[in-house]
């Protein structure tokens, strides 16, 4: 993932914006 700010959490291997966008 690259461009936009993304919080990613490895825990759940899921990142996503500060919007409730998921990737």
């Amino acid at each position: 993932f690259t461009g936009n700010h993304l919080d990613c959490n490895f825990s759940s291997q899921q990142c996503f914006l500060s919007s409730p966008i998921t990737t």
